[in-house]
């Protein structure tokens, strides 16, 4: 992760993925952005002020992690980490790759690469939809 940052102004992109919510201009630097919420599969969320968006950086490449919001960043330590049960796992990939313990708490470890990849993701958003999220903010 390299910061996090408010959601602005987002650029709809057309005939893309419907977890890619578009490009925004960061500083200069036009990064695209995923929608996390979508991505894994869940409904689509209207951004509230507390939605903020992940940077991360990729073989070189940042990209923006749409987000419902941040409570807190903490390290996990090696040994308080699991494999993700098979339960929770596809034939192919999975987007949970373990969890973490923290005291009580449980927190979800993500592949980050497949979640950012396009490969086994089919859905494309709608044009009706493209065009709500050109107008958003």
């Amino acid at each position: 992760m390299t910061e996090i940052v408010r959601l602005q102004k987002v650029f709809a992109v057309p005939d893309v993925q419907a977890h890619v919510r578009g490009v925004i201009n960061l500083r200069g630097k036009v990064i695209p952005l995923l929608d996390v919420r979508t991505r894994f599969g869940l409904a689509f969320a209207e951004y509230t002020d507390r939605t903020v968006v992940v940077v991360i950086e990729l073989e070189g490449t940042p990209t923006g992690l749409v987000v419902d919001g941040v409570s807190g960043i903490c390290e996990i330590p090696p040994d308080q980490v699991e494999p993700a049960p098979s339960t929770m796992r596809t034939a192919d990939h999975s987007l949970i790759c373990g969890l973490g313990k923290r005291g009580e708490r449980v927190s979800f470890i993500i592949d980050v690469p497949t979640l950012v990849t396009t490969r086994g993701v089919t859905h494309h958003r709608k044009t009706e939809e493209l065009r709500t999220t050109s107008s958003e903010n």
